[in-house]
């Protein structure tokens, strides 16, 4: 996902070849978020406005990794994919800073490093198909 600070973050795109595992964490949004108790339409939905589609996820394709844990019942579940997603180049690059940041977090709301390692295994795009490589490091 490009964005008007210069760099490419990752994002999530839609599915168009079969499903495919990926983790994450789920955040309760907060109550100032919703509109008379729903979502914000697409024109009150400030990530809309960076290239990005909010979309509903379904409960029943969430694995719950602590047992002590669980998706309400009844929950509505939404994520953002990127509209039209684009791959990192010269004046777009992967920031380490943000992969740094997103790693953490990964560490920050798991067990161990396997949710970490998960993570980089399922993101795509680190590299173009012809090798090239477009990565910044701005720490």
């Amino acid at each position: 996902l490009r964005n008007s600070y210069g760099f490419t973050a990752p994002a999530l795109m839609r599915d168009v070849g079969g499903a495919r595992g990926v983790n994450g964490v789920l955040y309760v949004a907060p109550v100032a978020w919703l509109r008379d108790g729903e979502a914000p339409g697409p024109d009150a939905d400030l990530f809309l406005g960076e290239g990005l589609e909010r979309v509903e996820l379904s409960p029943e394709h969430f694995e719950v990794l602590n047992n002590w844990m669980t998706i309400p019942p009844g929950a509505t579940i939404y994520t953002y994919v990127a509209a039209t997603p684009q791959p990192p180049s010269f004046d777009f690059p992967i920031r380490q800073s943000l992969i740094d940041t997103i790693l953490g977090g990964c560490l920050q709301h798991s067990m161990g490093a396997d949710f970490c390692a998960e993570w980089v295994d399922t993101t795509d795009g680190w590299a173009l198909p012809d090798g090239r490589v477009y990565w910044l490091n701005d720490r």
